[in-house]
C-alpha cells in the first residue's frame, strides 16, 4: 500500500490537497536546513533554491501540511533550533508544539563558521493543530516503553508518578518511558544501516516516533524522504506511507531498501518459530 514518488514535494503537494485532503494521521518533515546556504543565496527565490541546495518555503509548507493532516493528526518537524525559531511564525498560525525531542548524535556536521559550535544534536518538534485535543490524537508515549504496555501503580508510594488518562504511570528507569533527549548515533559510512545518504535518520529513532504517534493501518506522509527510513519503518510496523523525494539517486536507493525489506518479509514466512 505504501508508495514512493520522485519529485519536488512543494510542487506535488497542492495537487495532493485536492485529491487526498485530509488523509494523513502523521506527517514527518525533515526538510533541508541549509542555514548557511541562505546567507550565500540571499535574494534568490526559495522555490528555485529547493532542489538545488536550498530549503523549502515554510509559509507554503505549513499550509500544505495543515490541508493534508487529519484533524487528530500529529506533525513532526526536524531542524536546528535557530532555523525552527526563524520559521516558527509560519507554523504557529495553525499548529502548537506539544513537546520537543533532542536527538543527540555524538558527532555533528563540520563547523559552519568560527562563531558557532559544532552541532551534535537535532531538534524535533511534535505538533498538533491549534484547535485539536491531544486526547483525540493517536499520540501515546507509553506505546514505546520497554515493556510495551501501560504501567499501573497498584498502591501509593514514594515514587514519582505522572497522570495518564484514568491511570498512573510510574516514573521508573526499568519501564523505559521516553525522555526528552534520545541518544541516537549518527549513521556513518561503515554502519550496518548506512545506505549512502549524508543525513540518514536512524531506524530506531523513526520507529519510536511512528509507534508513539500512530496506530497500525494509519497513513503517514514524508515529503522529504531522503534515505527512505520513514517509508521502511512504516512498512515494518504495519503502517502505510506516502513518501516523496526530489533526487532520483535517492529514490533508487529507497527502492532498493524496500526490495530488501520485502525479501526479508518473504524469508521470515519460511522460518520456523523458535522452540
Amino acid at each position: 500500500m505504501s508508495e514512493l514518488i520522485c519529485g519536488n514535494s512543494i510542487q506535488l503537494m497542492p495537487a495532493m490537497v485536492q485529491r487526498l485532503a485530509p488523509s494523513f494521521n502523521m506527517i514527518f518533515l525533515d526538510p533541508p536546513f541549509f542555514e548557511w546556504h541562505d546567507r550565500i543565496m540571499k535574494g534568490v527565490d526559495a522555490k528555485e533554491r529547493y532542489g538545488q541546495g536550498g530549503k523549502p518555503d515554510h509559509s507554503k509548507l505549513s499550509v500544505l501540511t495543515l490541508n493534508l493532516l487529519k484533524l487528530n493528526g500529529v506533525v513532526w518537524l526536524c531542524g536546528t533550533q535557530p532555523q525552527l525559531i526563524e520559521d516558527y511564525h509560519h507554523w504557529s498560525r495553525f499548529f502548537r508544539v506539544v513537546f520537543e525531542l533532542i536527538q543527540y548524535k555524538h558527532s555533528g556536521t563540520p563547523p559552519i563558521n568560527q562563531w558557532q559550535p559544532i552541532r551534535t544534536h537535532e531538534n524535533i518538534w511534535c505538533m498538533i493543530r491549534n484547535n485539536a485535543k491531544i486526547s483525540d490524537t493517536h499520540l501515546d508515549l507509553s506505546k514505546v516503553t520497554q515493556k510495551g504496555k501501560k504501567i499501573t501503580a497498584k498502591e501509593g508510594g514514594d515514587r514519582m508518578k505522572i497522570r495518564y488518562g484514568k491511570t498512573w504511570l510510574e516514573w521508573r528507569s526499568d519501564v523505559g518511558y521516553p525522555k526528552s533527549v534520545w541518544e541516537c548515533l549518527q549513521i556513518k559510512q561503515g554502519s550496518k544501516e548506512y545506505v549512502g545518504h549524508p543525513t540518514q535518520k536512524p531506524r530506531r529513532l523513526i520507529e519510536l516516533i511512528i509507534k508513539m504517534s500512530t496506530d497500525e493501518g494509519d497513513w503517514i506522509l514524508d515529503p522529504f524522504a531522503g534515505s527512505g527510513t520513514t517509508l521502511i519503518e512504516s512498512e515494518a510496523n504495519n503502517r502505510k506511507c506516502l513518501a516523496i523525494e526530489i533526487k532520483r539517486e535517492y529514490c533508487d536507493m529507497i527502492r532498493k531498501r524496500m526490495l530488501r525489506l520485502k525479501e526479508m518479509k518473504r524469508l521470515s514466512q519460511f522460518m520456523a518459530p523458535n522452540a
